[in-house]
């Protein structure tokens, strides 16, 4: 059996993030290994427009502006790593967060090719026949 690696290490603690900023360790990785995150992610708030949140790993930050079009975000982190950190731009606002797999763009291409159920992603490995 063939197994592609969640290197998000505690998928399930992920939970979301605020504007002070959620780090969660990943497997360590070396600088320009392309990462792809997959995570679902929604705001917990009403009274403000959304102004999006940041993704860091490595030296390296994507921004995603207001309310996210997808859940698949790549990141080239610049330096050698171990972990990614998700900011909130509203201060003082929360967006949770679940289901998160991060994989290198190699294995992220493979899983492309199954029909895999939602919740696959909350686990450390997945199996492949």
């Amino acid at each position: 059996m063939t197994y592609i690696r969640n290197i998000a290490l505690s998928p399930k603690s992920f939970t979301g993030f605020n504007s002070e900023g959620t780090t969660f360790r990943i497997s360590p990785v070396t600088a320009g290994t392309e990462l792809v995150l997959r995570v679902s992610v929604w705001k917990t708030w009403t009274d403000a427009e959304a102004k999006g949140f940041t993704i860091s790993c490595g030296g390296t930050t994507v921004t995603e502006a207001g309310i996210p079009k997808a859940n698949i975000w790549t990141i080239t982190p610049q330096s050698d790593t171990d972990s990614i950190t998700f900011t909130c731009l509203n201060d003082g606002k929360y967006w949770k967060a679940d289901n998160l797999c991060v994989c290198t763009s190699a294995d992220w291409t493979i899983l492309q090719t199954l029909k895999l159920p939602k919740d696959t992603f909350n686990g450390d490995t997945m199996p492949l026949n």
